[in-house]
């Protein structure tokens, strides 16, 4: 079974272009063999699709392991409201890693304050 996702944006010739974004968070909102995403590469012209996936991956209670890599999340960070419910959500999550990003410290603190603190390794 599945139990670890990696979710890369980005533009290329060898994936489709046309994806039902929303359908697919469902899809790894209902697998509960997930254990771990990562989720990267984003630029301005991902955070629709990005929008979509996080609505539909809202539900999810089994990531324990969330690595956001390679993005900006500066200025308002509106993109990242959008994993505000799967921060909410998910009890299980127990690390959340931030890998070359940028981040405004009032984002980050945003962040923390939707996750289940105690269930965050410190």
């Amino acid at each position: 079974s599945v139990t670890s996702i990696c979710l890369a944006f980005g533009h290329s010739d060898d994936f489709p272009r046309v994806v039902d974004w929303e359908n697919e968070g469902r899809y790894v909102s209902a697998n509960s063999n997930v254990k771990k995403m990562t989720i990267g590469g984003m630029d301005e012209d991902d955070m629709e699709n990005f929008r979509y996936f996080c609505k539909g991956l809202a539900g999810n209670r089994s990531i324990e392991s969330l690595t956001i890599r390679e993005c900006d999340v500066t200025g308002d960070g509106r993109w990242l409201t959008s994993l505000w419910p799967f921060f909410e959500n998910n009890c299980n999550l127990r690390r959340l890693e931030l890998r070359h990003c940028r981040i405004d410290d009032k984002i980050l603190e945003s962040i923390l304050s939707k996750c289940n603190k105690s269930s965050l390794d410190q």
